[in-house]
């Protein structure tokens, strides 16, 4: 698929700044990954920027050794008096912290077992006694697993184990090279850089070595959760986690809201249509965010307002990509920006998602195709992976790279396997609208999990339904009473999300409310 036109996106050293600002201890490859293009890439501009990797930091000069050594004999000197147990600070451009407070893996291990705890880290960044708190780590914990086993959802993530313990580690991505790894101190379990920990690591070194925190985060490894088993429910009532204050544009309303997507915080992101506007709601607030679009009424200030946004997907760095209906496009929409870019107009896009590459796919509700695009690159065009799926409306992508399908028209949920020619039908067999279980009737949203099983936002049903893998008819799991605002109703529900613990998010579109239904797994066989 061509346009007159190509788009050209510039790679902007400013993202790059932003990252190594935050945590100067992120390797080229974690910034790669991060900014979705190549270490090689990340390797050149960080010489444009003068950046230099001395002692597991990206500094903008070389330390003298007598500046390192000062830094190192002052802060060892305050450990051995125990006069700071949780802080201590070096010189403006190089910081003792964390692992000198922690003599081995198994304390943290048992410090944050069965609780949230945090460990804080301090940073002075260039005056004397002036110093900012600026990293907050919680390293995701394996418990166990034998070392290199896979522990979270980023089959990236690997265990690796504690200086001194066979069953315990941390769940850490395994982007680090071996070149760029140092050994722990010897005869001990400490590590001489900032916030890095003392593991075990066989294929890099014989003795352990020191592997960073921030490799090691919820956000890079997200935790395995259960599986949802077939005989899991969901309450029958739902209960309002954004909006549900009538239609209407301040910070705690909603109108008509559409598409649906939660990150990896489960934080809720919400296409509030008639308010040509994207919203945020973190859990348990009462209040949303603006993170897009516009922010009043007759705002003038903003070069690329959205028209009736559809549909919206969230990458891990917090760049929201946005099918913009009313304006026929797709916008990219950095986090914290003002104002969004243009990737691709003159297209009739719906609903839009992303797989575990980084490449965005788009519905076109017209043509019936969905196309596949890498906006990383200088020059892009989307790639027809999908035909055949006339008024196709939200898409959902998994793990597999498979594409899941709304046909709108059609009454029916499709699936497209990555590099298939055909769509699988999934869901909805007779492609007759009707209110049977095994009938669809304009369904709008999709969302699959692990099982390939497809929960469905069967809207003029003004229902949710659950559809097993090689199933011939779903199962009712929300609202089926009739279209209203009770908490057992939905009305004209759009779109459908489910969080990390497999709890049921709904967009309730003309309720003006976004609907959660809490799982209940105990019907399911316990893990031996």
């Amino acid at each position: 698929m061509t346009f007159e036109r190509k788009y050209r996106y510039i790679w902007d050293t400013k993202q790059l700044k932003q990252q190594i600002e935050q945590d100067p201890r992120l390797t080229t490859r974690a910034l790669a990954g991060l900014l979705k293009c190549s270490y090689i890439t990340v390797e050149k501009y960080l010489a444009d920027l003068g950046k230099s990797w001395k002692y597991g930091l990206w500094i903008p000069h070389e330390l003298s050794s007598y500046r390192l050594q000062s830094s190192v004999d002052t802060c060892m000197d305050l450990i051995n008096n125990g006069c700071i147990r949780n802080l201590v600070t070096g010189d403006e451009n190089y910081t003792i912290t964390a692992d000198l407070y922690y003599e081995q893996l198994d304390r943290v291990v048992q410090e944050l077992k069965g609780k949230r705890a945090r460990m804080y880290f301090l940073h002075d960044n260039a005056r004397p006694h002036v110093a900012n708190l600026s990293i907050e780590a919680n390293p995701q914990i394996c418990d166990g697993l034998l070392q290199y086993d896979k522990c979270s959802t980023n089959p990236s993530c690997l265990c690796l184990h504690s200086v001194s313990s066979n069953a315990t580690g941390i769940c850490a991505l395994q982007s680090a090279t071996c070149s760029e790894l140092v050994s722990c101190v010897l005869n001990t379990s400490l590590c001489s850089q900032p916030s890095h920990i003392c593991v075990q690591h066989p294929q890099c070194q014989n003795q352990p070595v020191c592997y960073p925190l921030s490799m090691a985060t919820n956000q890079l490894c997200p935790p395995v959760v259960d599986k949802i088993c077939s005989t899991a429910t969901w309450s029958k009532h739902g209960i309002t986690v954004a909006g549900g204050h009538g239609f209407g544009r301040d910070l705690h309303q909603l109108a008509d809201p559409y598409g649906i997507f939660l990150d990896e915080n489960d934080a809720i992101y919400i296409a509030d249509r008639s308010n040509f506007r994207v919203i945020k709601w973190e859990q348990n607030s009462t209040i949303g965010q603006w993170t897009a679009g516009l922010k009043v009424d007759g705002d003038a200030t903003h070069d690329l307002p959205l028209n009736m946004p559809q549909d919206i997907v969230v990458d891990k760095n917090g760049t929201i990509y946005i099918s913009d209906g009313g304006n026929y496009r797709v916008v990219r929409w950095y986090r914290g920006a003002d104002k969004g870019e243009i990737l691709v107009d003159r297209v009739q896009v719906v609903g839009i998602g992303q797989d575990n590459q980084g490449f965005v796919y788009v519905s076109e509700y017209a043509a019936g195709q969905i196309t596949k695009w890498n906006f990383d690159e200088d020059e892009f065009d989307g790639q027809i992976v999908a035909t055949n799926l006339p008024l196709s409306t939200f898409i959902y992508i998994d793990g597999k790279r498979s594409i899941y399908s709304a046909g709108m028209s059609a009454n029916r949920i499709a699936k497209v396997v990555e590099d298939a020619d055909e769509p699988i039908l999934v869901a909805g067999p007779s492609g007759v609208a009707g209110d049977e279980f095994d009938q669809l009737n304009s369904p709008t949203g999709v969302y699959a999990d692990e099982q390939e099983t497809v929960y469905i936002a069967d809207t003029k049903n003004h229902r949710v339904m659950r559809w097993l893998k090689g199933a011939t008819s779903g199962t009712l799991i929300a609202g089926g009473n009739g279209g209203g605002s009770s908490s057992d109703q939905l009305n004209y529900p759009s779109d459908v999300f489910l969080d990390r613990e497999g709890n049921l998010y709904v967009t309730d579109t003309l309720n003006n409310r976004v609907q959660k239904f809490l799982v209940d797994k105990s019907s399911c066989q316990k893990k031996k």
